[in-house]
């Protein structure tokens, strides 16, 4: 089981994106099979963390075991991406977090680059038709506990971020009854949610395979192919020249 400490997280293409669904719960056994897997402990908080990518999204599950409590619009869990992992000290406008908020279907989508202040640098901006973020509780159908607890599940249109091989990567889940914040990194703010830390002190997602090019694996096989087609018309039409 990998486990998460000032780890970077590897993520997964999948071709099952389409069976998750996104009720902000573990709703079947195999929902999330086909993706990678992480492990956070931060104090007393657990997550569970699951991604994974389509070419066109990319897929989070944050599974909440040690909140067993559910706040209804209280709990919540923001995640960030810096997208030309640059890293800084503030939240720059390449920057964005997605936040999703107990049995809410309300998706909330931020961008750095806003004034300092409350929000932390960050500024709220319109959700992306296509981007879902939801929190709810996963039960008896849950990879890895049965007792109730939070989970929050986010659908990324890669549009949003803009392709790379790497970004940089934060968690921070709010227990409302608790009053308790974990993240990942663990343990890398003190602040009051939403304020996060610093993209320098962030992690990154990593795609090892490097499948999230910025061309589709089909544009790229095209292009393999069709270069030395190319080049090979090239030449023996050179070559007739020469013969004549």
């Amino acid at each position: 089981m990998p486990f998460a400490f000032a780890q970077d997280f590897f993520i997964s293409k999948t071709d099952d994106a389409n069976n998750i669904i996104f009720d902000g719960k573990w709703t079947f056994e195999y929902e999330w099979k086909r993706s990678s897997f992480y492990q956070v402990d931060d104090n007393d908080g657990q997550i569970m963390v699951r991604l994974s990518h389509d070419f066109k999204n990319i897929y989070i599950l944050l599974d909440v075991l040690s909140d067993k409590t559910k706040s209804h619009l209280g709990d919540s869990a923001i995640i960030c991406f810096d997208t030309k992992n640059n890293s800084g000290q503030y939240i720059q406008d390449d920057d964005f977090c997605f936040q999703a908020v107990m049995d809410s279907k309300n998706s909330k989508m931020f961008q750095g680059g806003g004034d300092f202040g409350s929000n932390g640098n960050l500024r709220k901006i319109e959700s992306h038709s296509e981007l879902i973020t939801i929190g709810g509780f996963s039960d008896h159908n849950d990879r890895y506990s049965n007792i109730p607890h939070a989970t929050y599940e986010y659908k990324i249109p890669i549009e949003i971020l803009g392709r790379s091989d790497v970004y940089g990567f934060y968690v921070q889940v709010f227990d409302d009854n608790t009053d308790s914040r974990f993240t990942y990194p663990p343990g890398i703010t003190n602040q009051k949610f939403p304020f996060i830390a610093s993209p320098d002190k962030w992690g990154k997602i990593i795609s090892p395979d490097k499948s999230i090019p910025e061309f589709e694996y089909p544009v790229i096989m095209m292009i393999v192919i069709i270069i030395p087609i190319i080049l090979f018309s090239k030449k023996l039409k050179s070559l007739r020249m020469s013969i004549q």
